[in-house]
């Protein structure tokens, strides 16, 4: 009993000891001390940034912990999101605005039971478009939307077929943008991609067509091109009331073929002028970068002429002579709409000078074969985009001329 008595006074002397040094560890003070008021300071007071994706820095001074969170972490986020007393830094990562307009968030900064906020803002992208005197911008898509998702139905509808379409095409169009859940149709990060896949053992593309159409305009896209023989990029138009070819008419803003790569061109089909009389009206010459980089590819259209412009320069400039000998190609045009997409053809060159992966005569171990971007389709009447490997896009739409004249002359080319 007196071993035990022992042993019980020995473990509450263990607990007097261990709460005495306890009370002592915490800060050193006595409790007549004044209580620590938690401070933060940071050495700015707010951030600011180009559209480009960009990290800035924060350095923080606190006599406390504390944390840090971003109001829009879809575009802005910070790392480390808190710290201890002491100086640190934070990295505040922005992302590539690819909207039209700048955007704003609020960092705050949590310490004790105060609180600290700074502003973070981003500026939009300069389209860099100059819109021809006397126009107004009527349609556009910027391909702005979050995430990943198939291009507006509201603004866009799609051919759908095989067969070659008369030109032995490889490729199936498909409906919707999509295949058995694959998107070939995609908008993202800004841009629209069209790409061509290859599918069960078959080529996947789209045609996409505006659903909207007009005569006349200043018609605008900033598109990347693809890359690889037998690919076929196309920013073009025809009438929406199509009945024949060529009488309907047909108007190629831009088309590029695979074999011939970054040689880009324009061209007119009518009645008198067309690649089976060997009359079309075409122009083509090398835009280097044309596979690697965005460019811009436009229709100036009047009731009198044609100037198709790229990079703000008219290669090519079509006139309407008035004798009627053009078909329908001015006046049907009233109802004539924007068609974008990616083709995989024979008909360019022989069966032998198309890669592995475009066309069907070997697999494709990637299963993508080709993507066309673009960055913007506007019509001024209309602007449009850009499109590379992928057909990517990012801008396109339509102004239209207030009088139907041309304002603006250029410095072109007659063909």
């Amino acid at each position: 009993m007196k071993r035990l008595l022992q042993y019980l006074a020995f473990g509450l002397l263990s607990l007097s000891a261990a709460a005495a040094l306890s009370s002592s560890s915490c800060g050193g003070a006595s409790s007549n001390d004044p209580e620590v008021v938690p401070e933060l300071s940071t050495d700015k007071e707010e951030l600011a940034a180009s559209y480009e994706a960009t990290e800035l820095t924060v350095n923080v001074t606190a006599n406390c912990e504390w944390g840090v969170s971003s109001g829009a972490t879809d575009w802005c986020t910070v790392s480390p999101s808190g710290g201890l007393s002491g100086s640190s830094t934070v990295k505040v990562s922005l992302t590539e605005n690819f909207t039209r307009d700048a955007r704003e968030t609020v960092l705050t900064f949590r310490f004790g039971s105060a609180r600290k906020t700074m502003n973070v803002k981003q500026e939009c992208k300069e389209d860099g478009v100059n819109i021809p005197a006397g126009y107004k911008l009527v349609w556009q898509d910027e391909f702005n939307t979050s995430g990943s998702s198939t291009p507006d139905s509201d603004k866009w509808w799609y051919e759908t077929g095989s067969s070659g379409w008369g030109n032995n095409e490889l490729q199936n169009y498909v409906a919707d943008g999509m295949y058995n859940g694959v998107k070939i149709a995609e908008v993202s990060d800004g841009t629209l991609k069209i790409t061509a896949r290859k599918i069960g053992g078959k080529v996947q593309s789209v045609r996409m067509n505006t659903k909207e159409s007009w005569t006349y305009g200043y018609f605008e896209a900033r598109l990347k091109l693809p890359k690889g023989k037998g690919t076929w990029p196309a920013f073009w138009m025809m009438p929406k009331n199509y009945h024949s070819w060529p009488a309907d008419g047909e108007i190629d803003i831009m088309e590029e073929v695979g074999y011939n790569p970054e040689y880009v061109s324009s061209s007119i089909h009518c009645t008198a002028y067309n690649h089976p009389k060997n009359t079309q009206k075409t122009h083509e010459f090398l835009l280097k970068g044309a596979q690697s980089e965005f460019h811009t590819y436009a229709l100036e259209w009047t009731a009198e002429k044609m100037d198709f412009i790229f990079d703000g320069e008219v290669h090519l400039t079509f006139k309407n002579d008035g004798k009627g000998n053009l078909g329908k190609l001015w006046k049907q045009f009233p109802v004539t709409h924007e068609k974008k997409n990616e083709e995989s053809g024979k008909d360019q060159r022989n069966d032998d000078e198309i890669d592995p992966c475009v066309g069907q005569k070997s697999p494709c171990h990637t299963g993508i074969l080709s993507v066309f971007k673009a960055d913007k389709v506007r019509d001024k009447g209309l602007h449009c985009a850009h499109l590379p490997k992928h057909i990517d896009g990012k801008r396109f739409g339509k102004l239209v001329h207030s009088d139907e004249k041309n304002k603006n002359p250029r410095k072109n080319v007659d063909h």
